[in-house]
């Protein structure tokens, strides 16, 4: 219980943390100061710590192991910051993708000092990334309207979570977009050509996928 009260508290830091990358980001990417204003509001900031202590609350829950943890708190946190981020503006943002990328890499590192098996560390993520880059990139070549941040994005869930954990996030993003779907259908706002930001309905599929992975039933 003391470690997932301290996981809380250190997730409300971190979303501070994040919420000021976000503003940063924003800022860079767009000269509409509506859409920073939109981000930077108290009752934002609050959800957003809130939430934050809520998933670091979670992840302290789930994961024992350092290592396991440093990496699913990254996932969980960049996950927010670029659901938050695409919605604002439309734009996966690539610093957030590097920032995920490279905690990835820093935790494989830990993993191969601490075990020793670089074989199973290294060939999943390298696999993941290439399914994930190719599966997202056949729908822009058969000129089906999909961004380049989004395929990067899907790129980079695939490294940090394989090839089972991105084809979950994956579903689960499908699950999401299909009842998206159906509420504007019922509300009238809009219909299955309503374009929408892939971003937030990815970072859903991540969040759930790095505290529930299929992984475990499959290893059960």
């Amino acid at each position: 219980m003391i470690e997932i009260i301290y996981g809380a508290a250190l997730g409300l830091l971190a979303g501070i943390a994040f919420q000021r990358i976000s503003v940063f980001q924003v800022s860079k990417r767009s000269d509409d100061s509506a859409k920073v204003e939109a981000i930077n509001n108290q009752v934002v900031i609050a959800l957003w710590m809130l939430t934050s202590a809520a998933l670091f609350a979670l992840v302290f829950w789930k994961y024992s192991g350092t290592v396991d943890r440093i990496e699913n708190l990254f996932i969980v946190s960049v996950a927010v910051n670029i659901a938050i981020v695409d919605f604002d503006i439309r734009k996966v943002p690539n610093s957030s993708l590097l920032i995920l990328m490279l905690s990835k890499i820093g935790c494989m590192i830990a993993e191969i000092i601490i075990n020793g098996d670089a074989k199973n560390v290294i060939f999943p993520p390298i696999l993941g990334l290439a399914v994930g880059l190719i599966i997202y990139s056949l729908p822009s070549m058969l000129k089906i309207p999909i961004g380049a941040g989004d395929v990067k994005y899907c790129g980079a869930i695939g490294f940090c979570l394989g090839i089972y954990g991105f084809l979950e996030a994956s579903l689960v993003m499908a699950i999401v977009i299909a009842f998206y779907w159906i509420y504007l259908k019922i509300t009238g706002k809009g219909s299955l050509k309503t374009v929408s930001a892939m971003g937030p309905f990815l970072s859903v599929g991540v969040i759930v996928t790095a505290l529930l992975p299929i992984t475990e039933l499959i290893n059960r």
